[in-house]
């Protein structure tokens, strides 16, 4: 009984108009959850609100209905009986009439229409919804959002029951459609009305059906939105694009053949626009609707599509580049021509032969053919002829391409012309140049264009045969001319190609540039050696890597010669050519590897054969090989013999050199099995034993002893034989360890960073058997403090911290003990010498300090960012790739000892310099910890995390770790585990918050402090209310920050606080 009032007090408030949106809400989700809950029948509602449906209170009336259609749109899986559905969609249909419960009625049927199984509208009761639709609305009478919701039912009724449109009698459902959807601007109904208009038409898509008779009434209010011209803006709440909008009419246009006759004329004559997006917009529609159309009707407008298109590629084409050896000459990145290439790709595929032949046929493209021979470079060609030229040659590439018949067309069309246009002979049983002379110099009169336009052909048989698998089968066959004519200019193409290319010809930049790419796409061509004979491919990548190895200035040749080469490799690698992978690394791999043999001191060339080595060669090789060493033997041999062979007076001081060389050294070790490793280790100890500068053997070599700076080849040696160490397996064997480990730690107390990180990686990888105390017995970590700090070197200090840094991170990885004693001694570098008077600074002027308080102590500033090297991952060593012994779980391990160690030190600072340093190596450690060890101790941490924030504030020299610790505090902010501690912070945190809006040192500060504020705004009401006025007033001094995104970040926090009420 209690629950039967309750229901109709809850009926009462929502029909009662005074009551505010938010009750009228309330009551209906109260109604809707007794119905599912079965606490009452939607026979019930329907009874128990039988006034308010009846009633001749229109206000009334319309909220009754309203209730009614809303509670049926919520209960769509609800099963109903079809009797109940029958009674209820009779009635909704019937309240169509009413103007005044319109929303109501038309809400309760769709919700009915929407039904899919436990109870859903019969045939005859949708066709009874559609006549009282075409009979009693007029949708263009009525608000947006009335006629959104009339769409809709009109878009369920044509989805579920398309049978309505033939049912209503005498056309008037399709009538009523086109008089409901015409004159409609806003973006959200046009989205719903064009997706009627497809649903229309493809129900009835014959010309004998119904609607065919209306196809032009249709097209007629469909054609007048295309283009389409979006001027809403996006303050309105619409979500709907100029975009979406484009793609739904293109939709409604190819939703039948039957809109053929009146969208390809409109189409066209649109593309004739002056505005680029009604160009884009047309030629992306007759792309879509060609597919939709078929054949025999786009053919028939085959010569109105080609005329138009070669005029909008001719006029929108990108400028020409004053160069051809200039970057630039590739790109189509207009939108305008990259569509419009589309649709000739497409039309070719379509109607191959017809369509091909007005492009073999055209006037303007064999004018071109029959000029370009007038020009022997391109400078000399004028700017217009130039452009047509590029067009053209695309036009011919993309031709070819689309299609194995279109690509016989063309070439044998055009081939010949550029062979005669070369005066290259075609006959099969000539092997050399026509147009050289005796010397096999090129003659003056090989022209430009017709070797551009060559190149597009057979690029474009090279991009048919990666996209077309069985080309290769035809090309076996005789019969196919265009296969025989690529057989034969192959050869005489090559040796053009490579001429130019001759160090005694003196080809401009143009030429060597176009034989670069033309030897690249040779060398690219399908068939195996079908094509181009093995000894042809040969000498193609011969004079490729020849291009190469000169020590050039022009870049960009040098860049295009070895991208050629490496995608040539890769080609070979994904086709599988057999033939042409032995070639290739006999070739070029191995001329690669013995360049550096007697080259080493030149410096630019060869560091960037090396970055390429280990970019793009070694990974490539080892995936090719499946695990060969062979090469990388060799080449780490080549390196160490012609290391050995350098004159002891030699000068390679060139840093980007040295680090191509450490770098490649590295790689090519780690990707060895042990026993290659035991090989390359070896050859190397024995460039490594014989450092001049050493006064004693190695086997005599003690902590103590004194040692001359090294020369600058004996410096190379020890960072290459330490690149090597870094590079090895745990498994392999370094001759001489406790020696070499002498050699390192001497160097890196003196500054020596891969010193360091070699004697990291030794200790990390030492046997699990073996003990890593025995090998460090000699000589403690302690010992070398005490030695260093004995020294006068103020700079001795940084350099022990940073090498005992990497020493410690061998030891963390993998779980070591001993690093406790790197810790401790960091520790207490922290401690001690973070003291103003305690040890020298560093010669810091105020004139190199933005403040007189940052003048921090040299080793506790260097012991703070060891921490740093202890927890961050490294790309240089000590990681997967080059075989570190990693334990799981050790970052997480590491936090949680640190932390109370760290928490320890920052309260018993004695000075603000020290606690500042302390949050230095606390930023450090927190923010390489994976998040969810940090959540379990969020409580504890946050306090902490903002303390950090707001010392290094103060300081400008930390604003990148104040950045790191802003990021942890996000990722607790944003993660539910971590709401507890927010919460229980949330004072605190938003005055840290607040004050870094407004940090001036660093954008992302800024924009990252505000994003936590927006998210603090989801907290509970009662933490978050009492800071409203503090965050709002903060926040709207961010919107006049000079960083746009500052500023919208800024607008999305002020809306989000400023909702909280």
């Amino acid at each position: 009984m209690a629950e039967a009032s309750q229901f109709n007090r809850h009926i009462e408030s929502y029909v009662d108009v005074s009551r505010s949106s938010a009750q009228q809400g309330a009551s209906l989700d109260a109604i809707i959850s007794l119905l599912k809950n079965d606490v009452v029948t939607i026979a019930l509602l329907v009874r128990d609100m039988d006034m308010y449906l009846t009633t001749a209170d229109n206000v009334i009336r319309a909220r009754g209905i309203l209730l009614l259609g809303e509670t049926l749109m919520q209960l769509h899986s609800k099963p109903l009986e079809n009797s109940t559905v029958h009674s209820l969609i009779t009635f909704f249909t019937d309240r169509l009439a009413d103007w005044r419960a319109l929303r109501g009625a038309v809400v309760g049927c769709l919700a009915l229409i929407r039904r899919k199984s436990f109870g859903v509208v019969s045939a005859d009761d949708a066709v009874a919804v559609a006549r009282s639709y075409v009979q009693q609305l007029q949708v263009q009478s009525l608000a947006q959002h009335d006629r959104k919701l009339c769409f809709e039912l009109l878009e369920c009724l044509l989805e579920r029951h398309s049978h309505v449109v033939t049912s209503v009698q005498d056309h008037d459902f399709v009538y009523g459609i086109l008089a409901a959807i015409d004159g409609e601007k806003d973006p959200q109904c046009l989205m719903l009305t064009f997706h009627i208009v497809e649903l229309l038409v493809k129900a009835y898509p014959h010309s004998s059906g119904p609607v065919s008779s209306y196809i032009s009434d249709i097209f007629s209010i469909l054609g007048c939105y295309f283009p389409i011209h979006f001027t809403h803006p996006t303050t309105e709440g619409t979500d709907v694009t100029k975009d979406d909008l484009s793609t739904a009419l293109m939709m409604a246009f190819a939703a039948t053949p039957l809109f053929e006759p009146f969208a390809v004329p409109l189409l066209l004559e649109k593309l004739s626009s002056s505005l680029p997006s009604a160009k884009v917009d047309s030629l992306k529609s007759l792309n879509y609707c060609a597919t939709k159309y078929g054949t025999d009707r786009m053919g028939k407008h085959a010569k109105a599509i080609w005329s138009s298109l070669k005029d909008t590629i001719y006029a929108t084409g990108p400028e020409p580049p004053s160069s051809f050896s200039l970057d630039s000459q590739d790109a189509m990145e207009n939108e305008i021509p990259t569509e419009a290439f589309g649709l000739l790709e497409k039309m070719i595929s379509l109607d191959n032969g017809p369509f091909v032949s007005l492009i073999t046929s055209d006037e303007d493209i064999n004018t071109v053919f029959n000029t370009i021979s007038s020009y022997n470079s391109y400078d000399k060609i004028p700017l217009h002829n130039k452009r047509r030229l590029l067009v053209i040659g695309h036009i011919l590439y993309v031709s070819a391409q689309s299609s194995v018949s279109s690509c016989q067309k063309i070439v044998e069309c055009f081939l010949p012309r550029l062979m005669e246009g070369l005066e290259l002979s075609l006959d099969s049983t000539s092997s050399h140049l026509c147009n050289s002379n005796g010397n096999g110099v090129l003659s003056r009169r090989t022209n430009f264009g017709s070797l551009y336009l060559s190149i597009e052909l057979l690029k474009a048989c090279r991009d048919l045969r990666i996209s077309n698998e069985d080309l290769v089968c035809r090309i076996n066959s005789q019969n196919d001319i265009w296969c025989c004519l690529l057989q034969r200019v192959c050869g005489p193409l090559s040796e053009t190609f490579s001429s130019f290319l001759e160090k005694n010809e003196p080809a401009n930049d143009d030429y060597l540039c176009l034989a670069v790419k033309g030897l690249q796409v040779l060398a690219l061509l399908p068939g195996g050696n079908l094509l181009i004979s093995n000894s042809t491919f040969e000498v193609i990548l011969g004079k490729l890597v020849s291009v190469v190895l000169e020590d050039s200035n022009k870049i960009y040749l040098w860049r295009l010669a070895l991208k050629a080469l490496v995608d040539i490799g890769r080609f070979i690698e994904n086709f599988d050519e057999v033939d042409k992978e032995m070639r290739y690394i006999n070739v070029v791999v191995e001329k690669f590897a013995h360049l550096v043999e007697g080259n080493i001191t030149l410096a630019k060339t060869t560091s960037q054969l090396l970055e390429c080595y280990s970019t793009e060669l070694i990974p490539w090789y080892m995936q090719n090989n499946e695990g060969s060493e062979e090469m990388l033997l060799r080449f780490a041999d080549s390196i160490w013999k012609t290391i050995e062979s350098l004159p002891l007076t030699v000068c390679v001081n060139n840093k980007e050199l040295l680090d191509a060389m450490i770098k490649v050294m590295k790689l090519a070790v780690a990707c060895c099995g042990v026993e290659s490793q035991n090989l390359i280790v070896n050859k190397a100890y024995s460039a490594f034993s014989s450092i001049t500068s050493f006064p004693i053997p190695l086997e005599e070599f003690k902590l103590t002893q004194e040692i001359d700076k090294l020369s600058n080849r004996d410096d190379l040696v020890l960072s290459l034989f330490a690149s090597v160490v870094i590079g090895l397996h745990p498994q392999a064997e370094v001759p001489n360890l406790r020696s070499i480990a002498h050699v390192f730690r001497v160097f890196f107390l003196e500054g020596n960073v891969i010193a360091a990180q070699a004697y990291g990686s030794m200790v990390n990888k030492l046997n699990p058997k073996s003990s890593v105390t025995e090998t460090l017995e000699v000589f403690t970590l302690e010992q070398a403090i005490d030695m260093v700090f004995s020294k006068d070197s103020l700079d001795s200090f940084d350099d022990a911290i940073t090498g005992l840094a990497w020493i410690g991170k061998g030891l963390l990885m993998r779980g070591h003990e001993r690093v406790k004693d790197i810790v401790m001694l960091l520790l207490k570098c922290l401690l001690e010498y973070g003291k103003t008077s305690s040890l020298p600074l560093k010669q810091y002027s105020s004139d190199n300090c933005h403040e007189a308080n940052e003048c921090f102590p040299s080793v506790a500033e260097s012991a703070a960012d060891a921490f740093q090297i202890l927890v961050r991952d490294s790309d240089l060593c000590l990681n997967r790739e080059f075989h570190a012994m990693v334990r799981p779980l050790y970052k997480q391990r590491f936090f949680s000892i640190m932390m109370p160690l760290l928490e320890s030190l920052i309260v018993n600072s004695e000075s603000p310099l020290s606690r500042c340093l302390v949050y230095r190596a606390f930023g450090h450690v927190i923010s390489e910890t994976p998040l969810l060890a940090i959540l379990n101790d969020a409580k504890k941490l946050v306090s902490l995390l903002v303390n950090g924030m707001n010392m290094l504030s103060n300081y400008v020299s930390e604003k990148d770790g104040l950045y790191s610790l802003l990021l942890v505090l996000s990722g607790i902010l944003t993660d539910n585990t971590g709401q507890e501690a927010v919460i229980e912070n949330a004072h605190i945190i938003v005055n840290c918050l607040v004050q870094l809006i407004g940090y001036p040192h660093r954008m992302l500060v800024r924009e990252t402090a505000i994003q936590c504020l927006t998210a603090m705004s989801q907290l509970p009401y009662t933490k978050i209310y009492p800071r409203r006025i503090q965050v709002l007033q903060a926040v709207s001094k961010a919107l006049d920050d000079p960083k746009r995104v500052v500023r919208q970040e800024a607008v999305k926090c002020r809306q989000a606080w400023a909702s909280i009420a």
